[in-house]
């Protein structure tokens, strides 16, 4: 183990090896286990226990190369003001990267999940209606709501921030700006057509 590190992790895998030993074998592989988790370099001349304790040892030296690069990472990143954008960016790549290999995520999944997510942004719009008028929501709609490539996104989900009443009150006041025509239509309720 390396100085500073207090936890391990114990796969649930492992049982099976644990399971094919004896009572005896099994106490001595954990004991084993034990000593090397805590630096005392153990020595046995107990072949099982040796043999069952290299794929063990195998991905407890993984788990510990993965933790070093973490922490020096999160060094790093305190080292520059403290900036944990850094460290948890290995989380986010992995987390991508996880999804990115999932099967069971499809593209129909992404499809019905984004409809979701337009139906309710359109929700979020229906209040400023009567303010703004309904072409005039529905233009900032469409041009907010348009999806990504992959069908996973709405274009304002990717803003770094949102404000819905400033983006709307910014809109407007482009509008003005540049001669685009804000019709009040107040007796018709907008609704996208896919509600």
């Amino acid at each position: 183990m390396a100085e500073g590190k207090k936890k391990i992790v114990v796969y649930a895998d492992w049982k099976a090896s644990f399971d094919a030993l004896t009572d005896e074998e099994a106490g001595q592989l954990i004991k084993h286990f034990f000593a090397y988790v805590n630096d005392e370099n153990p020595i046995t001349d107990n072949r099982i226990v040796n043999l069952m304790f290299q794929p063990i040892k195998a991905t407890l030296k993984r788990d510990l190369e993965k933790w070093q690069t973490t922490r020096e990472v999160r060094i790093e990143a305190g080292a520059k003001g403290g900036k944990q954008k850094v460290a948890n960016a290995r989380k986010v790549k992995q987390k991508v990267a996880n999804v990115a290999v999932s099967d069971s995520v499809s593209v129909s999944d992404n499809v019905i999940k984004i409809e979701e997510r337009k139906q309710k942004f359109a929700l979020m719009l229906k209040p400023f209606v009567e303010k703004y008028g309904r072409e005039f929501i529905k233009d900032f709609y469409l041009y907010w709501s348009e999806e990504t490539q992959d069908h996973k996104h709405l274009k304002y989900e990717l803003e770094k921030t949102w404000s819905l009443e400033r983006r709307l009150s910014t809109w407007a006041t482009n509008a003005k700006k540049y001669g685009t025509i804000l019709p009040k239509q107040t007796s018709e309720e907008w609704k996208p057509s896919w509600l």
